[in-house]
């Protein structure tokens, strides 16, 4: 009896172990399925962000050939001119126009305010008008227009103000001689025929919309008081003026201005590109660039938005989903893009319950070897996945950026000053594309044996600096500060120079990846008990005591403190041990968890030079 009342227990617990042991397979599957759909998730917002990029350059683009929503200028050592677009009110450097010598001047000045002489004064004047300097001659009217009105002589001033502004090109009395011209007429007109004034204020008001005559803002304010001009054309005067200063203060290209108009903002868009003394530059409207992207993405799935400082610029729908932000270093663009796509549910995480469910009452007497055989197949179809993954979102970053370039020429859009640019950038694209195949077939060949390793004596020092200066110009440097230091020159080993140099390479990339923007990564060439030491020190988030073993292993990935992991295939570091290991070296890790790690390669010293 007591044997028999075991087997309901016995059962009971079979079941229960194998009940047991199927929802732990079935959690991992659950597991596996939601970093799936992560990944899945993340790939439609990388593709919702390339939209959005696109469509902002295709924008930029649009609106540099609208000379109704964008301005052009062009600047050398003498100041800066408008060459197309909206008119222009004030430059924001100017080479002021040279005036005539007051001593020309200073036989009629002598009998007008000393004698007291005026029409004689006046005749004096009058000799200069025969003058072929037109600055002289400009000089004179405005002189023989001050004796008129010195003898109340009105009609005759205001025809005289009337020679004066069709001199066109010419500085009198610190400003150019049109508007010298109009605004004398417009005060006499004020004060002797108010009723005709108006016509030529309005003449004023007019010469100095047109942004035809090269004036400073201190010239234009002065010329402007009491006449209303328009805030539109003000504004672009005043983005002219920021983006000037922008441009003389800094590194040039793309950026956002934000000039203040009437208690509100506007924003604009300039591009300033230099060659030694001479630069041109193009500004664009925000406001005309917004409908242009909109047109553009005119998707009720895809949620965008521009962004400046944690301000909405613009933008489609609220962004209450997981969302990817795409920073300026990144784009290229002069705003932040944050972009996000509607999440979609799935019945596959009840299906997975469901199913194991169901094979737990079936399958009770195999559920042991069952979950031993998932658990196998999960690890390597996530090991597998893994790795797949990682490499995809390496390859499509090179390969979204061909598409979206080739597209751009193929569309004709882009001015042709901007297309060697595209080609440059396809070029560097493509080198990318064939550097990273060729990173994995060497690790292929690595763990195949067949790398044919070609050695050659190598001076540490000069051959480290060279690896140092070319990763310097890579982008996965920029925001680090890159220190190299040579204990001296004479140390030599002897080692293939493109496989240290891929494994010195791998692990400055690891430490810029590692590494919050803004920190330091030294890498040190020293020797010490007959072996040569080249390490690599970062300020990055460290590694685990858990994680040093394994970080070696092939498909290893370390982890990252910020919010999202860098990319990688996770083969560098294996690689880099591989190559040391077969040239009799060595790879010393020292790191703690928030205070960055350091990497030393240690290899045979060959010899010393003295």
């Amino acid at each position: 009896m007591r044997r028999t009342a075991r087997w309901p227990l016995a059962l009971a617990a079979s079941g229960v172990l194998v009940l047991g042991l199927l929802a732990l397979a079935a959690w991992r599957l659950l597991q596996q399925e939601q970093a799936l759909e992560r990944e899945r998730l993340r790939e439609r917002l990388e593709n919702a962000a390339v939209l959005v990029i696109s469509a902002s350059q295709r924008a930029l683009a649009q609106a540099s050939s609208d000379e109704r929503s964008s301005l052009s200028l062009e600047w050398n050592e003498l100041g800066v001119r408008r060459s197309a677009g909206v008119p222009l009110l004030w430059l924001p450097a100017l080479q002021h126009q040279a005036e005539s010598e007051p001593r020309i001047y200073s036989a009629g000045e002598q009998l007008e305010f000393a004698g007291r002489q005026t029409e004689r004064a006046m005749a004096t004047y009058r000799e200069l008008l025969g003058s072929p300097d037109r600055a002289v001659r400009a000089g004179a009217l405005l002189r023989i227009a001050r004796c008129q009105r010195t003898l109340r002589r009105t009609a005759d001033a205001l025809a005289t103000y009337q020679q004066l502004s069709a001199l066109q090109g010419v500085a009198v009395a610190g400003a150019p001689a049109e508007l010298v011209g109009r605004r004398e007429r417009m005060v006499l007109l004020d004060r002797d025929f108010p009723a005709t004034a108006a016509s030529e204020r309005d003449k004023l008001r007019a010469l100095l919309e047109s942004g035809t005559i090269p004036i400073d803002r201190a010239t234009f304010e002065f010329f402007a008081q009491a006449i209303p001009i328009a805030e539109e054309i003000m504004n672009w005067a005043r983005a002219a003026e920021v983006a000037w200063k922008k441009a003389d203060d800094g590194p040039v290209g793309p950026a956002l201005i934000t000039v203040k108009s009437q208690g509100s903002e506007k924003r604009f868009v300039s591009d300033w590109s230099r060659n030694g003394l001479r630069g041109s530059a193009r500004i664009l409207s925000f406001d005309a660039l917004l409908p242009r992207m909109e047109r553009t993405l005119d998707n009720a799935s895809l949620l965008w938005q521009l962004q400046d400082d944690g301000h909405v610029l613009g933008g489609h729908g609220v962004l209450a989903n997981p969302t990817l932000t795409k920073r300026p270093a990144e784009t290229g663009l002069p705003w932040t893009i944050a972009v996000a796509v509607p999440t979609s549910t799935s019945s596959r995480q009840d299906l997975l319950i469901a199913a194991a469910f169901v094979l737990g009452l079936v399958l009770l007497a195999t559920c042991y070897l069952a979950y031993r055989f998932v658990r196998r197949e999960l690890d390597v179809a996530q090991m597998q996945s893994e790795f797949v993954a990682a490499v995809s979102h390496e390859f499509r970053s090179p390969i979204t950026a061909l598409i979206h370039l080739t597209d751009l020429l193929e569309s004709g859009d882009p001015p042709s000053e901007r297309r060697g640019l595209y080609y440059k950038a396809l070029a560097r694209e493509t080198r990318r594309l064939r550097d990273m195949v060729e990173n994995l077939l060497d690790f292929g060949r690595l763990e195949a044996g067949h790398y044919r390793y070609k050695p050659e004596l190598l001076e540490a020092s000069g051959f480290v600096r060279s690896i140092v200066d070319e990763f310097e110009t890579q982008p996965s440097a920029a925001g680090h500060e890159i220190r190299f230091h040579g204990e001296q020159e004479g140390i030599a080993f002897t080692a293939d120079p493109e496989a240290i140099r891929r494994a010195i390479w791998n692990l400055l990339d690891n430490a810029a990846k590692y590494s919050p923007s803004g920190t330091r990564i030294a890498l040190d060439v020293s020797s010490k008990d007959g072996w040569v030491a080249m390490s690599v020190q970062d300020n990055g988030c460290g590694i685990a005591p858990e994680d040093r073993k394994k970080i070696f292993q092939k498909f290893v990935r370390g982890s990252s403190t910020g919010s999202e992991q860098p990319k990688g295939t996770g083969i560098g570091l294996a690689m880099t041990q591989a190559i040391v290991k077969a040239h009799h070296g060595r790879i010393v890790l020292e790191s703690q968890p928030g205070a960055g790690s350091r990497f030393t390669i240690l290899l045979p010293a060959e010899r010393r030079r003295q």
